[in-house]
């Protein structure tokens, strides 16, 4: 099966589990979602295509979407934190638009 096909159909399965989303009416919600979620789409078809291309998915058994979602709250989390910290310290969040508020 060629990465591409692989992706899309687990990229379906992902999206039809909700893994790629976040709740509706989430305090989370990216502040531009038509842009950024289209980013961000781009960016875990990619990161999925990655992991499945060196077979990372293997070590755990776990598909590699799924893998992907937890990448992705990974990184939503280190960025809400990093928000945290700034406004901790009463500085300007000037880093990019996908640090959640």
């Amino acid at each position: 099966m060629s990465a591409i096909n692989y992706t899309n159909k687990h990229m379906e399965q992902a999206k039809n589990l909700g893994l790629h989303e976040l709740p509706q009416g989430s305090s989370n919600q990216p502040s531009q979602p038509s842009q950024v979620t289209g980013q961000l789409l781009s960016f875990e078809i990619e990161l999925s295509s990655l992991i499945n291309k060196y077979s990372y998915e293997s070590g755990s058994d776990t598909p590699d979407f799924i893998l992907v979602g937890y990448l992705m709250r990974c990184i939503n989390n280190w960025n809400y934190t990093v928000g945290q910290r700034e406004r901790y310290y009463n500085r300007e969040i000037k880093h990019s638009t996908n640090i959640l508020r």
